[in-house]
């Protein structure tokens, strides 16, 4: 620090200007080397920057266009202040030791999960903050948004899929967007540079400048014909009609139910005031179209929602109603669909359920098990259920066969094996084989 006071009062002995001791100054306080003596307001006092007209003086130590926005750090960061563009917030980094100019796509929510910070560069703000950036997503060393490209890794260009990288010989690039060429253009007394021409301005080997257009036979640009539409920086030919500053085909023309224009996008038509995709437009028996949900199709003539869609062997396509499912080609009832792992799912017939990956007819259903053939369920005393034979009788205790059913209606019992329901209601031995024939077993 003393080396430092001492390289200042040597310029003012030596008779430098003053300009110059206002730039040592602010080579001080931007370096950091007051910033830990000086607050900020005082710092800013010094105004150490001598600016224009059009521009202010930033942290005291840079001059930032009046549209343009002061980013500074905190003191002793060791990070200079900087100017952001228009439209970049100067945000915190996430550990909140300095602040920068914070492109959109790497703008994330802080630790609290209130304030924004900004990603570091080659990260990528998720529902979990700053993380790595993918590899699919590097470019340079930087990270591109999802649903982009890397145009070109040397100077972190992203671009959407549709659009189309433009780089000029002085390192500098953009995104051309559909409808345009990346064209290399001369201007008197400046250097070449590159730009994104519509193609209707396309003219050889140059782009014609806005509100003309190329004229073929001659190979020069003129102004918009008498049959052309002035749009912007275009001339829209007959058949088409300028909306929002781009021609537009008449056939995709919308009138929304406000009654403003929109052009819907190729592959669409406007049904009901709004762009609707081909292949969810739906004509019913009459003719009458309606635009189907992103999520559903056409299927003699309704919107069907895509889970409910029915392809059978042949090909042909239903919709299953409500309730139901496609399985095996067929639509099936919720209920009735069945099967493991193993075998695959299957529709039970009507009558039917599924019990245990197999169809099980209603009246054999006992709990969670399915009673073979010729047998029924019955329901102990204890609400324990077990599968009778048709010759058995369901008693509180569970099945006993017919003859060895006894006691009162109130207090029925079951004879034991080997015996049988006597004439005075009493359990009796079995003496006569014939009595075997009583199916007491």
């Amino acid at each position: 620090m003393r080396n430092i006071f001492d390289e200042l009062s040597r310029s003012v002995a030596n008779g430098v200007s003053r300009r110059e001791v206002l730039r040592l100054i602010g080579v001080f306080i931007g370096t950091g080397a007051l910033g830990g003596l000086l607050p900020r307001r005082a710092r800013a006092a010094l105004l150490v920057c001598e600016c224009t007209t059009d521009q202010y003086c930033c942290d005291g130590t840079i001059c930032c266009r009046t549209e343009e926005t002061c980013c500074s750090s905190p003191a002793g960061s060791g990070v200079a202040a900087t100017c952001c563009p228009p439209g970049v917030p100067c945000l915190p980094d996430p550990g909140l030791t300095h602040r920068m100019c914070c492109p959109t796509e790497r703008i994330c929510v802080g630790p609290d999960g209130v304030s924004k910070v900004c990603c570091p560069p080659g990260t990528l703000c998720t529902a979990n903050g700053c993380v790595d950036c993918p590899t699919d997503l590097r470019c340079g060393d930087g990270c591109c948004p999802p649903e982009s490209k890397c145009c070109d890794p040397t100077i972190g260009l992203c671009c959407r899929p549709d659009e189309t990288c433009c780089i000029g010989a002085d390192g500098h690039g953009h995104c051309c967007p559909p409808g345009t060429k990346c064209m290399v253009i001369s201007i008197p007394g400046a250097p070449p540079r590159t730009i994104c021409c519509p193609e209707e301005r396309i003219c050889a080997d140059t782009c014609c400048p806005a509100g003309t257009i190329c004229n073929p036979a001659t190979g020069e640009c003129r102004d918009c014909p008498d049959d052309y539409e002035p749009c912007g920086d275009h001339c829209c030919p007959p058949g088409f009609k300028c909306i929002d500053g781009a021609c537009c085909r008449e056939g995709q023309v919308c009138v929304r139910p406000d009654g403003t224009l929109t052009c819907c996008p190729p592959g669409s038509r406007c049904i009901d005031g709004q762009c609707c995709r081909e292949k969810q437009i739906c004509a019913d028996s009459l003719g009458a179209l309606t635009c189907c949900p992103p999520d559903s199709v056409c299927i003699d003539g309704r919107c069907c929602r895509e889970g409910q869609v029915c392809h059978d062997d042949a090909g042909n396509r239903t919709c299953c109603p409500k309730g139901t499912v496609c399985v095996q080609g067929k639509c099936c009832p919720h209920n009735l669909v069945c099967g493991t792992t193993t075998t695959g799912r299957f529709c039970c017939p009507e009558g039917t359920v599924c019990l245990n990956g197999k169809c099980c007819p209603s009246e054999q259903v006992c709990g969670d098990k399915c009673c073979p053939p010729g047998y029924r369920c019955c329901v102990r005393a204890d609400g324990t259920m077990t599968c009778c034979r048709k010759n058995e009788v369901c008693l509180p205790d569970g099945c006993c066969p017919s003859k060895r059913v006894c006691g009162t209606a109130d207090q029925p019992l079951c004879c034991p094996p080997g015996t049988y329901c006597g004439a005075k209601g009493r359990c009796v031995p079995v003496i006569n084989p014939a009595d075997e024939e009583l199916d007491i077993e």
